[in-house]
């Protein structure tokens, strides 16, 4: 796959600790972090293939048109070629007014967004607790991921594209996770090799 081969400005985060550096998604309330995670886990396989539907808008996927932001003479990411059956889609609008399937994002995702909402409902909820995007490069006709990107709300100082390695590390979480809820744990038999010991005492032999 030539992941990122039309990026030029976007500064690339390629591990964990990249992305622990850049700041993206930090501090609290901030949900970008676990958005990210989640998505790597749950909405891409490991050929890079879409396991969710942005068409059908799960989970609040919808388009994203690619303006140029206010500082910038240039568009946020590349053009890419819809007739090509590309399009970009974001994720991470946590208010279910607009986009109604983002009531389906997992409790970590929206846990602070629903607290500050039910807590405090005449209020405006504050631009930190819904800033956090992630940005696809999607392939309608194949299925395929090309590239993912994240961004504090298209801001151009604060999008990153994620490399594959990234996302494989995401995954990896999920993989040893699941690896320690197998694993068993030794079960206690001192009582029952005892039981075991004066039974075979006991028996006669014929």
């Amino acid at each position: 796959m030539l992941f990122f081969a039309l990026v030029s400005s976007v500064n690339i985060l390629n591990s964990i600790a990249d992305l622990n550096a850049s700041g993206f998604g930090q501090p609290k309330p901030r949900h970008g972090l676990e958005l990210l995670s989640w998505f790597a886990k749950n909405c891409v396989d490991n050929n890079m293939k879409s396991t969710c539907n942005p068409q059908e808008k799960d989970y609040g996927f919808h388009e994203f048109d690619n303006k140029k932001p206010k500082s910038s003479k240039e568009p946020l990411l590349p053009n890419i070629k819809k007739q090509n059956n590309h399009n970009y889609y974001t994720l991470g609008n946590l208010n279910a007014k607009s986009h109604p399937k983002a009531e389906n994002l997992p409790s970590e995702i929206r846990g602070d967004y629903d607290k500050f909402r039910e807590e405090t409902p005449n209020k405006k909820i504050p631009d930190n607790f819904n800033e956090d995007r992630i940005i696809i490069n999607y392939n309608k006709k194949t299925n395929d991921v090309k590239n993912i990107y994240v961004s504090a709300h298209y801001d151009e100082n604060q999008t990153y594209g994620i490399a594959p390695q990234l996302i494989n590390q995401l995954r990896g979480e999920k993989k040893n996770n699941e690896k320690n809820k197998n694993k068993k744990k030794p079960e206690n038999n001192t009582s029952q090799n005892r039981a075991d010991k004066k039974n075979r005492k006991g028996k006669k032999k014929l």
